[in-house]
């Protein structure tokens, strides 16, 4: 007996043992698992305050750029203003010292790190500028001159006063037909900024669509840089085309950021015309969308020149209808004559009046002409917008 409990003894113990080396173990790993997750723990909040650092540096970052950079403009500045100060100290100090230079050097150094900021600070706004509005980079000196030349213009001229006059200073000693014709066919010969003739190129291209029977809004023109990158809103019974036009030189290529730009302003009027129809977005893809019988709404790129290769292939892939290397007939009939049945009034409107561009061309009555004559041989007299009298 006392044998047979010294044996159980032994077993229990050896089974107690085992266990304790067990629970070891298991403590061991319990006390390493805590430490992995401590250190899983300490990474996921180091990620979590990296990931702050980030969205607080790319929010500081929008911030700076719709500023301008006004932290890197300053750096700038005070680069050069410390070169500045040196050259000052190098002055005075060399072996034989420029006193009155070195003051002048000091003088001017302020002043030359403020201007230096706001010249980089307008820099970066103006670069800004033409990333999110492409038309910009466009513009030539000659047009922003024409331009603020135009706008200084319209507000001083009345609606009585006549634009033909601007054209032909014997004005009162010509018939209406002579005058008239005579300032169409200066206008034409006129010299004209890139801006304006880019214009002319719109009305012609909206006078193509005219004659396939699209009823065309000059939007470009009307709204100016309000337009969004529409130039023309062409529509039928069937569909809607927003166009884009540009006039360019041939040397010139159109860059993928002008697609870009269209198709966003095609998806702009698409939210205009359907904004309260909220039933046709479900389950469709934006592109599929455009083309749905219902919205029918196409982008089309019209231009003098040519597309970039990536411009070609962002406009496939987006669905936009290029016509490229398209001449500019600057002969094409464009005074406009709406010939009214039921008042009987008929009315012709040259290119420079100022209602031209709001007169629609949308159906039979409305016409194209190329001369004073062909106008006023049809029984048209010209619109009375500017004239005093009437």
């Amino acid at each position: 007996m006392k044998l047979f409990g010294i044996s159980l003894f032994k077993e229990k113990q050896e089974s107690l043992e085992i266990l304790y080396k067990d629970l070891k173990r298991i403590q061991k790993e319990i006390n390493q698992s805590s430490r992995e997750n401590l250190e899983t723990l300490k990474k996921i909040q180091l990620a979590k305050k990296d990931l702050s650092d980030r969205q607080k540096s790319v929010e500081l970052l929008k911030k700076e750029l719709s500023e301008g950079n006004p932290y890197l403009a300053r750096i700038i500045a005070d680069f050069y203003h410390y070169r500045d100060i040196k050259v000052a100290e190098y002055l005075r100090s060399k072996k034989y010292p420029a006193i009155k230079a070195s003051e002048k050097v000091k003088d001017y150094a302020s002043e030359n790190r403020e201007l230096r900021r706001k010249f980089k600070l307008t820099y970066n706004r103006i670069k800004l500028y033409e990333e999110v509005f492409p038309f910009i980079s466009d513009l030539e000196p000659d047009d922003i001159d024409f331009i603020l030349e135009q706008k200084k213009k319209k507000s001083k001229i009345s609606d009585n006063d006549d634009p033909v006059r601007e054209y032909v200073p014997e004005y009162d000693k010509l018939t209406e037909e002579e005058r008239n014709q005579r300032a169409l066919n200066r206008y034409l010969k006129s010299k004209k900024s890139n801006w304006e003739v880019g214009k002319m190129y719109e009305r012609y291209v909206g006078s193509l669509y005219e004659s396939k029977g699209y009823k065309v809004e000059y939007v470009g023109i009307e709204k100016g840089f309000d337009d969004l990158g529409r130039d023309l809103i062409c529509r039928n019974a069937k569909e809607t085309l927003v166009i884009q036009c540009k006039y360019w030189a041939s040397h010139k290529e159109i860059r993928e950021a002008h697609i870009n730009q269209l198709y966003g302003t095609t998806v702009k009027h698409f939210i205009d015309e359907f904004k309260n129809r909220s039933e046709i977005l479900k389950n469709t893809l934006f592109p599929e969308l455009l083309a749905r019988d219902e919205v029918k709404i196409k982008p089309v790129f019209f231009t003098s020149t040519k597309l970039s290769k990536t411009a070609e292939d962002f406009a496939i892939a987006l669905g936009i209808q290029i016509i490229q290397e398209h001449p500019f007939d600057q002969n094409y009939p464009m005074i406009k004559c709406n010939l009214n049945s039921q008042t009987g009034e008929k009315i012709y409107h040259l290119p420079i009046d100022q209602q031209y561009d709001n007169v629609l061309m949308q159906n039979e009555e409305r016409i194209y002409v190329r001369t004073v004559k062909e106008a006023m041989e049809l029984g048209c007299r010209r619109a009375y917008r500017w004239n005093p009298n009437k």
